[in-house]
């Protein structure tokens, strides 16, 4: 099993750390293109910021960077430019396994002075985003957003967006 890891330093107190881990997925660009937001399913996310007291903002993303599913504490336009960036980091990830000939999981944490933004995936289609508080302990919080992504990876799946 190959692992990737860098560390870049950024500006004072940032930090990226990327490392692609395991698990290959491929989605066709018309999968893509037929993804639509699901407010009504954003219950999951509030539900896991809830019982995850360290994460505060959760988002569902599609590899092409469109919202899938924000929890209530993202608004429109914040969840739609993390979204965004999201989908860059994520992509980057992916990129980086497949030059290293790694499977194409997504393990991703930047920590910045208000907290860490953690990035798992791909679940199908999607990445899973979460900002979880600096005193947070990155394991647990990756572990239970891995654990999200696998529960409702059919609700944010191509087939499940199509059905809209």
């Amino acid at each position: 099993m190959g692992v990737f890891r860098a560390e870049l330093s950024l500006l004072h107190h940032r930090e990226v750390i990327i490392h692609s881990l395991q698990i290959g997925c491929v989605v066709s660009v018309a999968q893509l293109g037929s993804l639509r937001q699901r407010p009504d399913l954003a219950f999951l996310l509030d539900d896991f910021e809830r019982a995850n007291r360290f994460a505060v903002r959760t988002l569902a993303i599609a590899r092409d960077g469109l919202v899938i599913i924000r929890s209530r504490s993202v608004h429109t336009d914040m969840g739609d430019r993390l979204s965004a960036l999201c989908s860059g980091f994520s992509s980057m990830a992916m990129g980086m396994a497949r030059e290293f000939e790694a499977p194409e999981i997504v393990d991703v944490a930047i920590r910045l002075e208000v907290g860490f933004v953690v990035i798992v995936g791909p679940f199908d289609n999607a990445v899973l985003m979460t900002l979880a508080h600096p005193d947070a302990n990155l394991g647990e919080v990756n572990n239970a957003l891995v654990k999200l992504g696998q529960t409702i990876v059919d609700h944010i799946s191509p087939t499940a967006r199509t059905a809209l």
